[in-house]
């Protein structure tokens, strides 16, 4: 592969990326040649001492039973994110049961191949305004040596550039948000995004509720519940 022509797809992609969405799908049509599968970017890692706050921040391009379980907080206590909330350096997994990964916490890495998910790639990521996070990049298959180091020379130029387009996209409001629009992103926010408990815990009809939903979805322009929540932290939204 041509890394110069790779690189130039890479960032032409993200150039013309306004969404979130369109950010991982950038990055993850980079990553792909080189034999990975998914790509995600979480914040709120757990630290030692430190004060969990509203849960997990989390994007991906693939929305599936991982991801989901990655926004209500879990795998949060696994080894790959206890790395990366102490470390700045890159770390690679084969994805094997004999990976130091795996020895660390094998039940729940057993239960994280069963998904599909196997050998990857990850970095801790700091924000100019000093949130740090985690961009990940895995793999449907167990990867061999040749491939974690092609993933050490290539992954950190896609994690630089998908992070620095999430901050460009984050910092930017394209419509105003009512107060009310506010308090609605605030309980979704507590709830995990669960319209269900929403309901219950305001006590709003659903109907409205899902009418304000959708207005907030398009002044946000954000097209899942994910996105929208997502995207309303970045912007100070919900405090």
């Amino acid at each position: 592969m041509n890394t110069n022509n790779w690189k130039i797809d890479l960032f032409t992609s993200l150039d013309s990326a306004h969404s979130f969405q369109s950010v991982m799908q950038a990055a993850l049509n980079a990553i792909r040649p080189f034999g990975f599968d998914y790509c995600g970017w979480r914040t709120d890692l757990p630290l030692e001492g430190k004060v969990k706050h509203s849960g997990i921040t989390a994007l991906n391009a693939v929305e599936d039973e991982v991801y989901c379980t990655v926004v209500r907080g879990g795998y949060e206590k696994g080894p790959i994110p206890r790395h990366c909330a102490h470390s700045t350096t890159p770390i690679s997994w084969q994805g094997t049961f004999e990976d130091d990964m795996f020895m660390q916490s094998p039940e729940l890495m057993e239960s994280y191949y069963g998904l599909g998910h196997r050998g990857g790639w990850a970095i801790t990521t700091i924000a100019p305004d000093g949130t740090r996070g985690m961009f990940y990049v895995e793999s449907q298959h167990t990867l061999s040596q040749s491939d974690l180091y092609h993933a050490e020379q290539h992954m950190p130029w896609v994690s630089a550039a998908a992070c620095m387009k999430i901050n460009e996209i984050k910092e930017e409001l394209p419509a105003t948000v009512t107060r009310k629009e506010k308090e609605l992103l605030r309980v979704l926010s507590e709830t995990n995004g669960s319209i269900k408990k929403t309901v219950e815990h305001t006590g709003w009809n659903i109907n409205p509720l899902i009418a304000s939903l959708k207005t907030i979805k398009k002044k946000l322009e954000c097209r899942d519940l994910h996105s929208v929540i997502t995207r309303a932290t970045f912007l100070g939204l919900i405090s």
